[in-house]
């Protein structure tokens, strides 16, 4: 806007004035790209909507002050929890807007617990018991060898080893929440499925050849028992 004075006095003389001014009634609109649960050193990147900016403060957890939109904020000082980061924005007519963002700091990775009914000599189906504790668990995945499995965070998995070649298999969880920490853990299991059907089958020919044998000598036998009497 223009505002222009005109200004005369008693004798005639005149004087002329004009200013420039804006005005601004709006607040500034802070936009925050940052998730709820961070970990690490996070990028802290925002927006702020307003063209006559004169003042950003953001207040961090760990007690610095910064003046910028965009910078890394090191998490890693702070214990896990629930904290909260505070944006001033003020413009040059005095408005001003504040933004509290909860965070949640996670710098601890899941802890898995699994075992299996059975490791060694395995045949047939076997049961993978599993425990997954974290308080921000996002997904969790089941590998057998390199075939994945989507699981729930604790329960029982049955493995039907059958399909598996005989010999070493590893069973891996690996488990990521929402900040990003993941961990891994894994079991070794050792299947003879084939093996065992090898032996019976060697078993059924044997004992079949063994009744074949016994069928023919009997054969034999009975009548010259038969002619004896």
């Amino acid at each position: 806007h223009s505002l222009q004075i005109d200004a005369k006095d008693n004798v005639g003389n005149t004087v002329t004035k004009s200013f420039t001014f804006t005005v601004d009634n709006k607040e500034p609109e802070i936009i925050l790209e940052l998730p709820d649960v961070i970990s690490g050193t996070a990028n802290i990147n925002m927006s702020i909507i307003e063209p006559n900016l004169a003042n950003l403060t953001i207040s961090l957890p760990d007690g610095n002050i910064i003046e910028q939109k965009e910078f890394m904020f090191n998490t890693t000082s702070l214990s896990d929890g629930k904290y909260q980061i505070l944006i001033n924005a003020t413009d040059l007519a005095g408005n001003s807007s504040i933004l509290r963002k909860k965070i949640q700091i996670d710098n601890t990775p899941p802890v898995i617990d699994m075992q299996a009914s059975a490791t060694s000599n395995v045949q047939g189906s076997i049961d993978i018991f599993y425990n997954v504790t974290d308080d921000n668990l996002a997904s969790m995945k089941l590998f057998i060898d390199d075939t994945s499995i989507d699981l729930d965070s604790y329960g029982r998995y049955a493995l039907d080893t059958s399909s598996l070649k005989d010999g070493e298999h590893e069973i891996t969880i690996i488990a990521e929440d929402l900040a990003g920490n993941s961990k891994s853990n894994s079991i070794t299991i050792y299947t003879t499925n084939q093996e065992a059907l090898a032996n019976n089958s060697r078993n059924i020919g044997i004992m079949i050849g063994i009744a074949v044998g016994a069928g023919a000598l009997a054969s034999v036998l009975i009548p010259l028992y038969i002619r004896k009497r």
